[in-house]
């Protein structure tokens, strides 16, 4: 089974993303700060991280800033879900390495 981390510090967002997904037949974990998110990360391997940009503490930009230069994590997809819409926004993130980019509000199939 494919495992999921999702990290937003929006507790409905992460409800409705991982019933969404555990629908779909994935396993998933929900983390509402990066801090969390990484102390997780060391004790499951995941195949998949969906990451908002905009959190307290560290932007999802910086926390993937961060993944992709450990080794351990540097090779897990990570898909941006973000209500920031903007091209640049867009591009920074692809530019960081992120996978994919779903903007907020999204629909059931899109995710």
């Amino acid at each position: 089974m494919k495992k999921i981390l999702i990290v937003d510090d929006d507790h409905t967002v992460c409800c409705l993303v991982k019933e969404i997904l555990e629908n779909e037949g994935y396993y998933s974990d929900i983390s509402h700060d990066v801090i969390e998110a990484t102390n997780l990360l060391k004790n499951t391997d995941y195949d998949l991280i969906i990451l908002d940009i905009m959190m307290s503490w560290m932007s999802g930009y910086d926390f993937c800033s961060v993944l992709k230069k450990m080794p351990t994590t540097e090779n897990i997809p990570v898909i941006f879900l973000s209500a920031k819409n903007g091209s640049e926004d867009i591009g920074k993130a692809m530019n960081l390495g992120a996978y994919d980019y779903i903007q907020k509000p999204f629909k059931y199939p899109i995710l």
